[in-house]
């Protein structure tokens, strides 16, 4: 079964619950374990807590941010207890002088409730990707867990629309896993990649792992190996339809080209027809010039409909100066380090911060609590909240509104004003609107599945197709309007005014 249609231990699809091998409570700062020791002592273990995962400012200076990674993060939750070996580790660290504490976390697993924006949802600072409610203990042990599981994960993905865009309806192929950070960041990145926009990856197990289009040609040792004609015709003879041949290893103009050139008119005298996929890669030296004279001279050769992919350590800013400054001719791109890492922002750098306790516990009361900061950035929004997306008649994405999730639904026309700068008002006369978290985790049991990658990237797709060109351009883009609502507001004023007093 691949991941995107199977679950992990105890997180079947059907809520039943099988306790699998797996340990992760160690995955965890140590302050965690630390915090937890301290409400266990005074018996704070039992209300519950309720803590949003978003970022505070969007990554490669762009103002949104795409979901990703929450199949990590459900692997992460399923496996989220200390077994024997953690146990004896923690034991020896001489940190928690009660031994009865580690026999409290041996019991425990995750038993609350997550919500989440679905993957290749896009998203804005302060808006929380994730809710956690849970237990105190378990809320607050997940923490590094559920951080790690999305950030980098989003990172790509949002790198990946970046490079899409750029593109401008060409493929553009991820094949970034040998300069990826890890062997799982290599796994993560080709899966985000996708549902960023790529047409797929070169890496085999994440394409067997997620369902995901392989796609690869050849390297430069096979023709410093064989010679390049013959290294041409032999992989011509292995194949003939899907036939894209590197040209840089020696001299494209004067070696590289010419030779393939001449395999395409073998292979298509042997076959009696052109091959049904063939065409030149270039991996080095002047992109644009080399791609408009290869193209050039294969259409003066009768190969006008040869395809030309670019490779060589590309990003979104030169791609987009290759296709629009330099009038590169390319029907493909390859992306490797620059993705694979999200080169500029290796991480979403998302926080995890508590929003709203239950004082007690058993209630189902939550009271909102606020972290103060002289850094207006770092001050949080209280409550139990959830996120609408309001989109006009046109089905365009115009304003998105934190609010508390026992507010009652929203209704349009409807007037917004700027959390900050409140006198920046904002009508919408007409349109829908669409809740943005969703159930994930309920009790600790998955709720239904996560969808596929390919149903994620076309979510993906479609959120990109919903907001403005200003909005996604890659440099000095139009900031999207994120409201809080009225009374959400109006908490957060109120406990910025008692709070810490």
């Amino acid at each position: 079964m691949t991941a995107s249609g199977a679950a992990w231990g105890r997180f079947l699809w059907g809520g039943v619950r099988v306790i699998s091998s797996g340990g992760e409570g160690l995955f965890a700062d140590l302050y965690l374990l630390t915090m937890a020791y301290a409400y266990w002592r005074e018996g704070k273990t039992q209300p519950r807590a309720v803590f949003d995962l978003f970022f505070r400012g969007a990554p490669f200076g762009g103002h949104y941010a795409v979901v990703a990674g929450l199949d990590r993060a459900l692997r992460f939750l399923d496996g989220w207890r200390f077994g024997p070996a953690d146990i004896d580790y923690l034991a020896s660290l001489g940190v928690f002088p009660d031994p009865a504490f580690l026999e409290f976390l041996r019991d425990q697993t995750f038993a609350g409730d997550v919500d989440a924006m679905p993957e290749g949802t896009l998203a804005f600072a302060n808006e929380p990707l994730l809710r956690v409610t849970a237990p105190l203990v378990q809320a607050t042990g997940v923490e590094t867990g559920l951080l790690n599981a999305v950030g980098f994960p989003s990172a790509v993905a949002t790198k990946a629309t970046r490079i899409v865009r750029a593109a401008e309806g060409r493929p553009v192929v991820e094949f970034g896993a040998r300069r990826a950070p890890a062997r799982d960041a290599a796994l993560a990145a080709a899966r985000a990649s996708v549902i960023g926009g790529c047409a797929g990856t070169s890496l085999l197990e994440a394409a067997r792992r997620y369902d995901l289009t392989p796609s690869g040609t050849q390297a430069h040792a096979m023709l410093m190996m064989f010679g390049e004609l013959e290294g041409f015709r032999m992989y011509a003879r292995a194949f003939p339809d899907n036939l894209v041949l590197l040209v840089d290893t020696y001299n494209v103009l004067r070696s590289g080209l010419p030779h393939a050139i001449q395999v395409f008119r073998e292979t298509t005298d042997r076959l009696g027809r052109r091959p049904r996929s063939y065409g030149i890669r270039i991996d080095s030296g002047d992109l644009a010039w080399l791609s408009k004279r290869c193209r050039a001279e294969l259409a003066a050769a009768g190969f006008a409909d040869a395809r030309i992919t670019l490779t060589s350590d590309l990003d979104e800013y030169v791609i987009a100066s290759l296709i629009r400054e330099q009038g590169a001719q390319a029907d493909a791109f390859g992306v490797g380090t620059k993705l694979a890492t999200a080169d500029g922002q290796t991480s979403l750098g998302n926080v995890y911060k508590l929003g709203a306790c239950e004082r007690v516990p058993g209630s189902g009361r939550f009271e909102g609590v606020i972290k103060l900061s002289e850094n207006r950035a770092k001050i949080t929004n209280p409550g139990v909240k959830t996120v609408v997306r309001f989109y006009d008649g046109d089905g365009r994405a115009v304003v998105d509104e934190i609010r508390l999730a026992d507010e009652s639904p929203p209704a349009l026309p409807r007037e917004f004003f700027d959390p900050v700068d409140t006198w920046k008002r904002k009508t919408v006369p007409a349109g829908r609107w669409e809740g943005l978290l969703q159930p994930l985790v309920r009790a600790g049991c998955a709720v239904g599945g996560l969808p596929p990658v390919a149903a994620a990237a076309e979510r993906c797709r479609t959120q990109l197709a919903s907001f403005s060109d200003e909005n996604l351009r890659l440099l000095n883009p139009h900031g999207y309007h994120v409201d809080l609502s009225e009374r959400l507001w109006q908490e957060k004023q109120r406990l910025m005014r008692t709070s810490g007093t």
